[in-house]
């Protein structure tokens, strides 16, 4: 993705959290070794449940999760 000039999007609850820093460090070392030039993007995307209560919220969450 960096030598290609991408911009990266990680998906933050798959890995370990010090696995996801990294392989974005390689990421952000190779991107601008690769002569691409101006700002780069990483993002980072979390599912997210909203609910009346807390524990409707996890449940819903789990349950996805699960499947």
């Amino acid at each position: 993705m960096g030598k290609q000039g991408y911009n990266l999007l990680t998906i933050g609850y798959t890995k370990p959290l010090a696995v996801t820093a990294a392989l974005t460090r390689i990421f952000r070392d190779t991107w601008p070794s690769a002569g691409h030039r101006g700002p780069m993007t990483i993002a980072t995307h979390y599912h997210v449940v909203v609910a009346e209560e807390r524990d409707e919220a996890r449940r819903i969450a789990e349950a996805g999760l699960a499947e």
